[in-house]
C-alpha cells in the first residue's frame, strides 16, 4: 500500500511536467527531482535542473501556440563535463581513459517535442 501511494505521488509530479499546459506568468515550481520551472509569459515557460547545472548544463523552453492548440518544448543539454568526471582509471571509472577511446568529445544534445493535452473534466 505504501509503495502504491509513493508511486502515485511520484508519477503525478512527472506527469505535470510532461503536459502541454504552461505555468502562469510569474509563477514558478521546483521539486527535489523535478526541474525548476518558471512561467516567463503567457505563452513561454523556461526550465532547468538546478542541481545538475554544474556538471551537466541544461535548459528547456516551452512555447504554447494558441492558434493550433499545441505546445512545443525545446531542450538543450551539454553532458560533456559529467562524462569527463566519469572517465578515469580504476574504481568508479565508468568510461575508460585508454588511448584508443581518448578524451570524451564535446557532446551537444538538442531535443524537440510537440504536446497536445486534452482535459477530461469538460
Amino acid at each position: 500500500m505504501k509503495l502504491t501511494v509513493l508511486i502515485l505521488l511520484v508519477s503525478n509530479g512527472l506527469a505535470s511536467a510532461e503536459s502541454a499546459h504552461l505555468l502562469e506568468k510569474g509563477d514558478h515550481k521546483i521539486g527535489l527531482f523535478q526541474p525548476l520551472q518558471w512561467g516567463y509569459s503567457e505563452n513561454i515557460e523556461l526550465s532547468t535542473h538546478p542541481i545538475s547545472m554544474f556538471t551537466m548544463p541544461n535548459f528547456s523552453l516551452k512555447i504554447k501556440y494558441e492558434k493550433y492548440g499545441i505546445t512545443s518544448r525545446h531542450r538543450f543539454v551539454y553532458p560533456t563535463p559529467l562524462m569527463r568526471i566519469f572517465q578515469k582509471k580504476g574504481m568508479f571509472g565508468l568510461i575508460t581513459p585508454v588511448a584508443d577511446v581518448g578524451e570524451v568529445p564535446h557532446i551537444f544534445v538538442f531535443q524537440n517535442e510537440l504536446f497536445k493535452s486534452i482535459s477530461l473534466d469538460k
